[in-house]
This record gives structure tokens, sequence and C-alpha cells, in this order.
């Protein structure tokens, strides 16, 4: 099917890899060189893109990092650049830099070979080696697809597994506030991302992972059926999502519609419910390829792609200081109380309280903002008409507006911002997270998959936006 293929057979003939230096010797305990690309921010608040960045990617264990080896970055929505514990040295974080493997051979993809086993004991007894099987029903047997090394090719895995085989482990994003969920709904091996070792390094989603014995197994509540008489395919149980950007994640973009992605990479339009045991025609206009600004639904946890160029045109954390300390060196102050106010730089953050928003500002100096209006004061306690009912919302003095009253704290991951230059002068309702005009207008108009239904969420922090979901700070400067 020429729409759907996996990454080396999109090729009409391998080429060579690209000639890089060879890997230095290094000791295990030094640190990783700086990396050539401007990153975002994230765990390593020094503001340079250093050792947290590198020691973060798949595929790292090379040293001498060059600019080219980086494929591109997937950060995880709804943690504002940081988790709680993540030091940015291990698997469970907040981003996972997808970098060129110094060996290829890692990739999976399928055969022309397979073959039906009866029971459990004859799919254990014959299964090769890397495979991915299919149950077709209670007491029906299996279908099982044999799988071959790929060295084209170099294999990134999301999951909840620990295991070393998922390099990005992740967990259900809950929105501050919100207990946990008991059971989890991500998959332990939700899927798989292949990248063409050679330019132009196209990264291929596909639903589902490769466990450490190189196997994929689909239950009997998973959609399966023959593409081919010689051919198979189908859908996890909670299903992969995919939304690409239209006209690239770049000012004037807008959210795309939502697919699905099958095991093995076929686009479908997305099901009405998740648990509904059908699948549509398959979509021939569409690929599974990722373009910079993919968003990736995991049922559970969302994903945004971003590309090396993408990464280049966001802003580093350093810039985002830089923008904050313009808007504090104008003196913000509170139309009322003429005191100071001061917006947190990422610098300041704690990241064990990022995601929701914490910080040590005093009470004095922290901005709020009334979310009818936009006008921008100190915190004040007067006027609560709707009593203990409503006790979030005031009036505003400056245009007599009821609305809520919430605090106002930065957008810390970088990676999410639309554009590199705009200021932090839009805010999120209701959370209060503030980044620039087109970053909080294109969020606002995704609709993100939340508890089987289909509304916008804030990037930064999960939660599901009101009305009106965005609010243009007027600070006294423009009054």
């Amino acid at each position: 099917m020429s729409a759907v293929q996996h990454p080396a057979q999109s090729a009409s003939a391998p080429s060579p890899p690209p000639s890089t230096p060879p890997p230095q010797q290094q000791q295990p305990t030094q640190q990783q060189p700086t990396v050539a690309v401007p990153l975002p921010s994230g765990g390593n608040h020094s503001g340079n893109h250093s050792s947290n960045h590198s020691s973060n990617a798949a595929g790292s264990g090379a040293s001498g990092s060059s600019e080219s080896d980086i494929y591109g970055m997937l950060v995880v929505l709804g943690c504002n650049g940081h988790l709680p514990g993540d030091s940015g040295a291990g698997r469970r974080t907040s981003r996972l830099l997808l970098r060129r493997r110094p060996n290829g051979g890692n990739a999976l993809r399928p055969t022309k070979k397979q073959w039906r086993a009866t029971s459990i004991k004859e799919l254990e007894g014959c299964r090769p080696q890397a495979s991915v099987s299919y149950t077709l029903g209670r007491n029906q047997g299996f279908v099982v697809v044999e799988y071959e090394p790929d060295a084209q090719c170099d294999m990134f895995q999301v999951g909840r597994s620990t295991e070393s085989v998922i390099d990005l482990v992740v967990s259900d994003s809950t929105p501050p506030g919100e207990s946990a969920a008991s059971d989890s709904t991500i998959s332990r091996y939700a899927c798989r991302i292949l990248v063409n070792r050679t330019p132009p390094y196209t990264p291929r989603i596909f639903a589902a992972g490769f466990d450490s014995n190189k196997r994929i197994m689909l239950g009997e509540h998973a959609i399966r059926w023959n593409v081919t008489t010689d051919e198979v395919d189908g859908l996890t149980t909670n299903g992969v999502l995919i939304n690409k950007p239209v006209g690239g994640y770049c000012p004037g973009s807008q959210p795309g519609p939502w697919f699905e992605v099958s095991i093995e990479g076929r686009l479908y339009p997305m099901r009405e419910h998740r648990a509904t045991p059908s699948h549509s025609d398959v979509l021939h206009a569409v690929d599974n390829s990722l373009i910079d600004g993919t968003v990736i639904d995991l049922c559970g946890v969302c994903l945004v792609y971003r590309s090396a160029e993408g990464l280049r045109r966001s802003p580093t954390l350093l810039e985002l200081c830089s923008r904050v300390e313009s808007l504090n060196q104008t003196h913000i102050l509170c139309p009322v109380r003429y005191q100071t106010l001061v917006i947190r730089k990422p610098l300041q953050a704690n990241p064990a309280s990022a995601a929701g928003g914490g910080g040590s500002m005093p009470d004095d100096r922290q901005p709020y903002v009334y979310t009818g209006c936009g006008h921008v004061h100190g915190l004040h306690s007067w006027d609560r008409p709707g009593g203990q009912q409503q006790p979030d919302r005031r009036t505003c003095p400056l245009c007599l507006q009821q609305s809520a009253f919430i605090a106002l704290r930065l957008g810390e991951e970088a990676a999410l911002y639309l554009d590199r230059d705009g200021m932090p002068n839009y805010a999120f309702n209701p959370c209060g997270h503030m980044a620039s005009e087109l970053t909080v207008k294109y969020w606002s108009a995704l609709p993100l998959l939340t508890a089987s239904q289909l509304r916008p969420l804030c990037p930064f922090c999960s939660t599901p936006l009101a009305t009106p979901a965005t609010i243009r700070l007027l600070f006294q400067s423009d009054i």
C-alpha cells in the first residue's frame, strides 16, 4: 500500500549512512558534550542545553554528538517541562531526545511470513524470535507475523513498562486537583517510532511496542483483520491516535483531524468510542509519518513530536527568561494597590511543583488576572458577590465586570511554543499559564481526548479549558 510504508521500505535503494566522526573514548562518569541544537527548557535549569538532554536521549551511548545526530524530540504534555522527582537522567522524564543511535539494527520490520497456531503451547514452541501475534478469538488460535531486523532504521518505544526496551516511560496525566486513576489506561508497550538513519530521517509511528523478547501479543479484545490474503493488521485495545497540524507547527497553522494508527502503521478515522470493536476504511491520502507538532494520544497521556528544525525555531530557556524579564522591567503595577508585581522566571521554578504552578512568590508580588476582562492585579479579597458559593469570583475595580480571579504563572515547556519571539501576554483559562498569543490560541483550538470526550486542555498542566478558553492580559501599561 503506497500511503503507509515502513521507513526502510519507502526508499528505492538503501543509501549509505552519512559520514560521522567516530565516537570518542569517554569515562562512564563523565558528562556528555553540549548538543548543538538550541533545545527547549526542561529539567536543566541552568539555561544551557547540555548533559541533561544528552543523558535523556535514546541511543546516547556515543559521545561526540552533533546537531546532525538529532532527529527530533518527544515532549510529554501536562507536566510543564518537569516531572516530580525527574533528575533528567532516567527514562521516566518529561521529554525524550530522538538521536541517531551509534549502531543501527534495533528496529524491526515485518516479513511476508505468517502462520497459524492452534494453542498457546504451539505458539510458544514455534514462535520466531521477533513477531506480532494476533489472537483470533477464544479457542480459535493465533496468527503470527514474523519480523526481522532493519538496519536502515532506529526504533524508539514509548509505554508504561519500565523494561529497558522502553525509551520513554510514561504514566497517566492528571490535571491539578484531580486524583489519579487507580488503573492506568496506557499500554505497557504503547507505541514505537521508526526513523530512517539516512536523510531525510523521516519518523513513522506504529501502534504497540515490542517487549524484551521482541514480541507483540494482541489479545482477543483487540481488533484485527486481513488486509490481503497474506497480510494481517490490527488496532490496540485503547488505540493510538495522532493529530497533525495543518500547515506545520508554525504561525498560521491550525490543528488537523484525529487519526488512529494500526500495528502496521496504517491510518484510520478515529473510532466513535475507543472500545468500539470495529474499524473504518483505511485512509490513503495520509500516512503515519510524524511532522513537526504532531500530537500523539496514548489513552492516558499525550505527547507532541518536535522535529530538529522545529526545535531550532523554538525559544530556549534563556529566551523565555528574557521575555519575562522584559515584562518585569516595565514594573507591572497593581492598578489599585500600586504594588509592583513580578512574574516568576523559569530559572526560579521548583521542579517538584512546576506542573501545578508552584513557586515561592510572595502573595503581594504575585500577579493575578480577571478571566472576564483580562485586567492584571495583585491579590485582593474584597467584594465576593457569590459568597462562599463562588469564592474565586471578584469584581474588577477597573471595569466592574465579575469573573474568576486566578494567579498567573509562566508556561515553561518551551517546545510547546508556536513562535520564538512572541511575548507571554496571553493566558489559559482557568489555570493561568502564560504563553505567547499564537501558542495559547493554537492549543485552545485543539481538542484532546479525555474521559471519552474531546475538549481543549492546557498543554502545560492538562487542565480542561473553560469559556472563554484564552485571556488577553491587560497590564497597567496597556490601560
